[in-house]
């Protein structure tokens, strides 16, 4: 389980994690972005939630989507916040 910390709470949203300099996706901001829009500072990923976002022209074509053609997102929606 998770230890409380005094003053946190678990709020839920839904905030895409954009990608870090490095590639890989930025969840920390996002969660930051959850817990400041429900008036803490700060925040921590709790869950997150993947999606494939796929070009619509693929699904127009009604063509299989692949890993080439879509790419992953990360949502962040539920954080620790403070």
């Amino acid at each position: 389980g998770i230890l409380a910390l005094p003053g946190s709470r678990v709020v839920s949203g839904r905030v895409r994690c954009e990608a870090a300099p490095n590639g890989a996706p930025d969840c920390l901001t996002a969660a930051n972005s959850v817990c400041q829009s429900k008036g803490f500072q700060t925040g921590k990923s709790l869950d997150t939630q993947s999606e494939q976002k796929c070009p619509a022209r693929l699904l127009l074509q009604g063509r299989a989507p692949n890993d080439t053609d879509c790419k992953t997102e990360m949502f962040v929606t539920r954080a620790v916040c403070q």
